[in-house]
């Protein structure tokens, strides 16, 4: 809107030099001024209402000072607040000793020349404005200028060139607030002989009682290490100057942006958020590209210079990353916020205050040294390297941020040289280059991250480092840091030296915690850290981890430690991921080659290697693997869940220090022992019968037999097994396993989710007579189905395994599943229950013997016929049987009735209707088919003739007319791909259920893509789903979209099973097409999903039970899901003729059942060809969208 007021007044002041107009006076006498002296153009009254109103502003054309004073002086007198001066010659403005005084108090003048000319106003030694001022197409000139205090604008038409400093303040003056931006070119005091102040945003020797405001945008040259800020000065910076002067403040907030276009070759000049100035506001320094002596928020002197709020300095510009529009820091001038460079000099005593926070925010644009060049090539010329500090010397009342974003300087530090802080230390550095002139190795000449240096900080620390390339992180260089202080790192940094919390090389510290999140590198140590955490899919290696407390390996990441000597861990180990210790070094007879104080946990999915002696002084608890390569130690109890544990193949045995393993105290649960190559923990080697294995100590008669079962199979399937028996020392308080000759037994869980426990159980064989084996003591599990029992065979076809089975020989047994989906079967009389009231048996299994009908179905004057359908033999769905009917013989007269029959047209079928003559009929039957909205009932087969009733005056026909539904809008109707994977068994569980978070995330991934970037957010109202979680991007962004809900408001429930109304609400949300509720199900009304689910079996997507329920709040199975999803994307094959050979297959998705096609449409992505309107026919095998981004 600037530049469209602008663009209007030189549009008018051209057209002014070429219309007839009274001139003014032509010399500098007094002649007086014709009538007619000035002209009118329209100008806006502001930028806010400039296309709704506008007013009248006079234009004055001056060659002369005369006419200039005389066009000042109407203008002062004028009704318009706005005015033109248009400069036909360059002329002085007007002056008394050496002092130029131009404006009209209260009013705005635009400044321009005529049209193709540039014009100057001379100020003369010392200017000063008294009014608001635009200077456009103009040349500013003279020595000092005083904006005093008006809004004044030098626009990027023009220039300027004055040889001493701009104040945008006043003379000795105190004044309201300033504001000046400066986008023209020129100079501003080019040498440093008329003082030592380049433009300063406040007054020379007086103060400002609001805001200061100051801009600069143009290409100025400036002199190189002349002071450049908001505030006020008591002096010129000339020698005795300001002496004897009243202090002077800056009352509100002081802003200084600076973007000097032509700085790296004409300016250098010192910034600074005040110069012995009090600010009693917030002070912001923006600066964005140029050359520049420093940023410092407090320069000298010290006891003057003062931000009583708080200081955001800005270096660099996210626009100007990977450009050439750099911010060079010259020579060794650093970033500093409460402080400065002179701050630590001999001498100099007391700190530097800021009251409140201090922010940092630099980008890439920001270089300590040429860009292109590495700096510490030639140590000569780069032998100190600017740095950023958050407080040098500096007492800080709040909290200091530093947010480095790829800049390039020397070191970062938080705080420095006896500095206090009464908040936090955070920094935040993001692909930083750090180079640190110190350092002549090249691996080693990087620059570190210090939090706290010799300073004292009141709240915590905190470094986060995301990519770069640093030589050292650390957070103090103090013994001691404040509790819950933190390192985290992400990304994949170079970090060279290391990583560390304090320079207390003799203990751990407390409650201080480095977390590796997202990382892949590789750092040479972590040191000092109470808890290290590698999370969140991180791939590390590290080559020390001295002084650490506790370890937590998340699911999905990997940990390789190699360190250069032994490994001591003072807290507890949790490992869910994989941590692989490579470091082998001592014999058990000297040290472990890992201890941990504490105690050990591997989870289900976890894997712990370790290469060298592992010793555990706590108790172990795993459901994990631990690959154990050389003689280790458990001190405590161990307790294994289905877990695996690798031990070498022996070879020399059993002696007091060599057993593979030997645990302090009791052993329980189920371990599965597998003996693996002891120079490749991934290959399994066979043992040999007589090795001995594992001690744990002994109390009574446990730990039982089966607490540890030989895994590896090709000794199984010999019968071998680990034998309990007394330690091979001759002492009792150990029992030791040994491998053995026997007979097993193998409990196969048979497509179960979970092992049974112990999978393996062994004996030694029982010479002349059969072995018993007791059964688990834990049974599998599979999901939607109950476990039944065990059966020689998989198909249950063979005997039952009992605890009485004998068992002869080696033997593998199965685990016996029945469906858990209940059924009912039930029997209704046919009319109404006028007969028998409805006969119902619930909570039925695939499978089951069908129940019988409870007496015999009589009716007066008819003869029970049987029922319709036939009775199935077992149960395998939901059944109601009707009984049928035949009327006995009467002499009695009839009247005629004729039959109407539904034709659904591959709709729900209908039984054909009797009526008498003359019944009039009303149609209100509402026929449901998949992926087709019901159009309504036609007498004719051509579907032109609606009707809504019919008159049985013969036999009659009714069509059903279908329109497809279509894909709705939102959703991805064209790429047909797998939205379900099946499980690591191999199976794909139709029967299975399905989660709320499960069925949010499928619908995200099928969202048109602009629907899905365009709305993807990652907050939601939800109080249990947050970042971070792998479903969180996509509830949040189905939740916006309004087609998921929480279970309350504040509530989503992710993990829960989602019921079938539930599912029905999301299907129908995506299709706001109007359509009538048909009544469809016996069991949804008052349900509060009961218009979404009529809305969805309108359009198709969804059918009911034969029973007429739709059962809304059972929970839906896999394959009931897959199936709807396929109606509403219109992803129909009709046969297996329309798909492909080479697709993948289910072993518990059979041809045979009913949800074959749907459960493979869902888990292949193919192209396809359409079939008539719904139908498809796969033409190729495509692959999966990579979905992490959305994770």
């Amino acid at each position: 809107m600037k530049k469209r007021i602008l663009s209007g007044l030189l549009v008018a002041a051209m057209l002014l030099t070429s219309l007839p107009t009274a001139a003014f006076a032509a010399d500098d006498t007094n002649a007086e001024a014709p009538d007619t002296g000035e002209t009118q153009t329209i100008l806006p009254q502001s930028e806010e209402d400039a296309e709704q109103s506008t007013v009248t502003a006079p234009s004055y054309e001056v060659s002369t000072t005369a006419e200039l004073s005389n066009a000042l002086t109407q203008i002062a007198v004028s009704e318009s607040g706005e005015a033109m001066i248009v400069l036909k010659a360059d002329v002085n403005a007007p002056a008394e000793s050496n002092v130029a005084s131009f404006g009209a108090n209260g009013k705005h003048i635009t400044v321009c020349s005529t049209a193709g000319n540039l014009f100057k106003l001379n100020m003369a030694s010392r200017g000063i404005l008294t009014g608001d001022c635009t200077f456009d197409n103009v040349d500013v000139t003279g020595s000092r200028l005083f904006c005093n205090g008006y809004r004044t604008i030098f626009t990027e038409n023009g220039q300027i060139h004055l040889s001493e400093t701009l104040y945008g303040g006043g003379y000795k003056k105190t004044v309201a607030s300033t504001y000046v931006v400066i986008a023209a070119t020129g100079y501003i005091n080019p040498t440093s002989s008329s003082g030592l102040h380049d433009v300063i945003g406040g007054s020379y020797q007086g103060s400002v009682e609001g805001d200061t405001y100051l801009e600069i945008t143009g290409d100025i040259q400036m002199q190189s290490g002349n002071h450049l800020n908001p505030g006020c000065m008591k002096g010129d910076g000339s020698s005795g100057d300001g002496r004897n002067v009243p202090d002077v403040y800056v009352g509100g907030n002081a802003t200084l942006i600076y973007d000097n276009k032509n700085s790296t070759a004409t300016a250098s000049p010192s910034i600074e958020g005040t110069y012995g100035c009090e600010m009693k506001g917030n002070v912001t320094l923006d600066v964005r590209a140029g050359s520049v002596v420093g940023i410092a928020g407090t320069e000298e002197p010290l006891e003057k210079s003062i931000i009583r709020g708080d200081l955001h300095i800005i270096a660099g510009n996210p626009d100007y990353e990977n450009t050439d529009r750099i911010l060079r820091l010259g020579s060794n001038w650093p970033i500093v916020g409460a402080g400065n460079r002179f701050a630590t000099y001999p001498g100099v005593e007391g700190n530097y205050t800021v009251g409140g926070n201090i922010t940092i925010d630099t980008y890439e644009n920001v270089w300590s040294w040429d860009k292109g060049v590495d700096p510490t090539t030639d140590h000569d010329k780069w032998y100190d390297i600017p740095e950023i500090y958050g407080a040098i010397r500096g007492n800080v009342g709040g909290s200091i941020t530093i947010n480095a974003h790829g800049s390039h300087v020397e070191n970062i530090t938080g705080a420095s040289d006896s500095s206090t802080v009464g908040g936090d230390v955070t920094i935040n550095a993001t692909n930083v280059e750090l180079k640190n002139y110190y350092y002549e190795d090249p691996d080693y000449d990087e620059g570190d991250i210090y939090a706290n240096y010799r300073s004292i900080i009141n709240g915590k620390c905190a470094i986060n480092v995301d990519g770069g390339d640093v030589n050292i992180v650390r957070l103090t260089n103090g013994k001691t840091v404040n509790e819950d202080s933190q390192i985290t790192i992400t990304g994949s940094p170079k970090i060279r030296t290391g990583v560390l919390s304090t320079s207390n090389y003799d203990k751990t510290p407390k409650n201080v915690a480095v977390t590796l999140t997202d990382c892949t590198a590789t750092i040479p140590f972590i040191q000092s850290s109470t808890h290290t955490r590698v999370i969140n899919n991180s791939d590390v290696k590290l080559n020390g981890l001295w002084l650490t407390g506790s370890l937590t390996v998340d699911e999905g990441s990997i940990l390789k430690t190699d360190d250069l000597d032994d490994m001591e861990l003072s807290g507890n180990v949790v490992v869910n991921g994989t941590w692989e210790q490579l470091f082998i070094n001592s014999s058990r007879a000297a040290a472990y080659d890992v201890t941990i104080a504490g105690t050990m946990a591997v989870g289900k999915s976890g894997k712990y290697i370790g290469h060298g002696s592992t010793h555990v002084a706590g108790d172990v608890n795993s459901c994990g693997m631990m690959a154990l390569m050389k003689p280790s130690e458990f001190g405590g109890n161990y307790a294994g869940t289905n877990a695996e544990l690798r031990l070498p193949a022996v070879v020399t045995n059993y002696t007091a220090a060599d057993i593979p393993l030997k645990i302090g105290g009791l052993s329980t649960g189920t371990t599965t022992v597998n003996t693996m190559d002891p120079a490749d923990w991934q290959t399994l080697k066979k043992p040999a019968l007589g090795d001995n294995y594992i001690l744990s100590e002994k109390n009574t008669d446990s730990p039982a037999q089966n607490v540890f079962v030989l895994g590896n199979a090709d000794a199984v399937e010999d019968g071998w097994f680990l034998k309990r028996m007394a330690d091979a020392d001759g002492s009792n308080n150990y029992y030791m396993w040994q491998v053995a000759n026997g007979i097993r037994v193998i409990f196969d869980k048979n497509g179960g989710d979970t092992e049974a426990s112990p999978r393996i159980m062994s004996q030694e064989k029982v010479a002349g007579s059969a072995n018993h084996f007791d059964l688990p003591t834990t049974n599998p599990t599979r999901s939607g189905y109950i476990f039944t029992g065990w059966n020689t065979k998989a198909d249950g076809s063979g005997d039952a395994f009992t605890a009485a089975t004998d068992v002869t020989s080696n033997i593998t047994v199965y685990a016996q599943w029945k469906d858990s989906t209940t059924y009912s079967v039930t029997y209704k009389d046919g009319v109404d229950g006028t007969v028998f009231a409805d006969q119902t048996t619930a909570d039925l299994h695939v499978g089951d013997t069908t129940p019988a009908f409870s007496g015999t179905p009589t009716r007066s004057g008819y003869t029970f016929t049987g029922w319709e359908p036939s009775v199935a033999a077992t149960v395998t769905d939901n059944a109601v049987y009707t009984a049928q009917w035949a009327k006995n013989s009467s002499s009695s007269h009839h009247s005629t009735r004729y039959t109407l029959h539904y034709e659904s047209n591959g709709g729900t079928a209908y039984k054909d209707e009797r009526y008498s003559s003359g019944t009039k009929v009303t149609l209100d039957k509402t026929p449901t088919r998949e992926s087709y909205t019901f159009t309504g009932w036609y007498a004719d087969q051509a579907l032109t003739q609606k009707i809504t009733t019919v008159t049985m005056n013969s036999n009659k026909t009714v069509y059903a007319g279908w329109e497809a539904t279509g894909v709705p809008d939102k959703l991805n109707g064209d790429d047909h791909y797998a939205y379900v994977i099946g499980y690591l068994d191999g199976n794909v569980r139709p029967n299975a259920n399905v989660s709320r978070a499960e069925t949010a995330t499928i619908f995200f991934r099928l969202l048109k893509s602009d629907i899905r970037d365009g709305n993807l957010i990652a907050d939601n109202g939800f109080s249990d789903v947050s970042d971070g979680q792998w479903h969180n991007k996509a509830i949040s962004t189905m939740a916006k979209l309004g087609i998921v809900k929480g279970r309350r408001a504040d509530n989503f429930d992710p993990d829960a099973s989602i019921t079938r109304a539930e599912f029905a609400a999301i299907c129908a949300r995506f299709n706001t097409k109007p359509v009538e509720n048909s009544g469809s199900f016996s069991d949804i009304s008052g349900h509060w999903a009961e218009n979404e689910i009529e809305r969805a079996a309108a359009f198709g997507w969804i059918s009911g039970y034969p029973d007429g329920t739709f059962r809304p709040d059972a929970r839906i199975t896999r394959a009931e899901a897959m199936t709807m999803i396929n109606r509403v994307l219109c992803r129909m094959p009709q046969s297996k003729s329309d798909l492909l050979d080479s697709m993948v297959t289910w072993p518990d998705n059979k041809p045979s059942d009913w949800h074959y096609l749907a459960v493979q449409e869902a888990t292949n992505s193919h192209d396809f060809d359409r079939k008539g309107e719904v139908g498809e026919s796969w033409t190729k095998l495509t692959s999966v969208p990579d979905w992490k981004r959305y994770q």
